[in-house]
Order: C-alpha cells, then structure tokens, then sequence
C-alpha cells in the first residue's frame, strides 16, 4: 500500500509540474536583455531572445509530461488487447505478426517523417511512441497470458462455466500486470526523451513550448552555449528531461511492485 501511494504521489507531482507552471504563467514576454546571467531575478539567465529562461522551462514541463501520459494510455490499451488476444490462438497468432512487422520499424525514422508532414503535438507523439513501444511487448503479454490461461486455477474457473471476460478481469491480468506495466513504463520514459528530441530539431508543434525547445534555441543561436546564460539553460533542460523520464518510471515501477 506504500508503495502505491508513493506512485500516487509521483503522478500527483507530475500533473502539478504541467498544471500549475502554465496557470500561473501564461506567457513569458521578450522584455529582457538577451543572455543575461544567472541572478536572483533571473536563476538561469534569459534566453537568446530576452525571455527568463526559468519561466520557458517550467512552461516546457507540461509538453514533456503530456507525451508521457499519452504513451502510458496507449501502451496500456495495446497491451491489455494482446492480453485478452492471447487466450485465443488464433488472435495470439496475429499479435506475434504485428510483433514481429513492429520490431522491424525504425521508430524515430517513423516518428521524424511523421512530424515533417504534420506538426505532431506533445500528446500525438506520446500515443505514437506507446503504440509503437508496446508491439513488441505485446508478444511477451500475449505470450504470458496464454501460460497463465494454461493453470490450474484458470482450467477450474473454465469448469465451473467463468466467461472468457471474467477469467480475463479476476485471473489473467491481475497476474499479467507487471509485465504490462513493465513495457508501459519504458515507453512513457521513452515518449519524454522523443518530445523533446523532435522539439530540439524543430519537428514539434510551433506553438507548444517545450524543453527541446529550450536546448534548440541555446544551441542554435551562435555563442550562446560560450555564455554562463546558455550553459546553465542547456543543462538545466536536459536534465529536467532526464528527472521526468526517471520520474515517470519509478510512479509505474512503484505501482508494479505494490501489486499482489
């Protein structure tokens, strides 16, 4: 129960990340002197068009956790089907192809053409990256499922006249579900670094502020990584990428743990 409510916890704080920052600031304004350096009025400096760098990455934290919610949602969606899939043989079968076609996907390449034809939003990159994740996971679900439909205590429920829907809620998944929550868990990491990777080449949407955002600008703009202003806000946006990744797995690690 601890730990269950120690990934509450997590969840809560990361909803709060992407709330509160973009309640209580609505914009940052150009209104500064370019490449400031840090002070107590300013933590990392302004950035390369004079807006507080502090502000555009508390603003940036949203889109990241957005992409990590949106991967979970799918990849758990994905996952939960090839589960009910693989107590059929039939349905098992087809899961193991689209597996199998989904291994043999180069994600990024995918992910990149995607984002040059139409602007992917934080939320649409994260549903990508869970589905795209979670195929070949679900062959191990799959997988998974039918060895647990193959026990005892499942070839009883099936004598006693349980419909395949109640085997699969009271038996099978409960037992499935740090598996699920396993590859669920590495695809929200994953969707956190692939948000702001697209932004940091200029492939997310032009409107959303984002962390990738705010390492491109750095990066893009000449001598601006040689200034005290541009290294603190290029590591302090990796890094903030880094925490969130680490801390959206550890919510789902600590929930997969504190299951039965």
């Amino acid at each position: 129960m601890s730990k269950a409510l120690a990934s509450a916890a997590i969840i809560a704080l990361l909803a709060l990340l992407a709330i509160l920052p973009s309640l209580a600031l609505h914009s940052c304004p150009m209104s500064y002197q370019p490449l400031l350096p840090p002070s107590h009025r300013h933590p990392l400096g302004t950035d390369p068009i004079g807006r507080d760098a502090l502000c555009e990455l508390l603003m940036g934290i949203r889109a990241s956790v957005e992409a990590a919610f949106a991967a979970l949602a799918s990849s758990i969606l994905v996952l939960i089907a090839s589960l009910a899939a693989g107590v059929s043989e039939k349905a098992g079968q087809v899961v193991d192809s689209l597996a199998a076609l989904g291994a043999g996907l180069p994600r990024m390449s995918l992910l990149m053409v995607l984002a040059l034809a139409t602007r992917l939003s934080p939320v649409e990159i994260g549903l990508l990256i869970g589905l795209l994740a979670s195929l070949q996971g679900a062959r191990a679900t799959a997988a998974r499922a039918r060895q647990i439909a193959r026990s005892l205590y499942v070839e009883a429920a099936h004598a006693i006249g349980a419909p395949r829907h109640r085997i699969i809620l009271r038996h099978i998944a409960p037992n499935a579900w740090s598996s699920i929550a396993s590859y669920a868990s590495i695809a929200s990491s994953a969707a956190v670094y692939a948000e702001a990777g697209l932004s940091m080449l200029g492939l997310g949407s032009p409107a959303t502020p984002s962390l990738g955002k705010v390492a491109s600008l750095v990066l893009l703009t000449p001598g601006a990584i040689l200034t005290k202003a541009g290294l603190a806000q290029l590591l302090a946006a990796l890094a903030t990428v880094a925490a969130l990744a680490l801390l959206v797995h550890e919510a789902i690690k600590l929930l997969t743990i504190a299951q039965p």
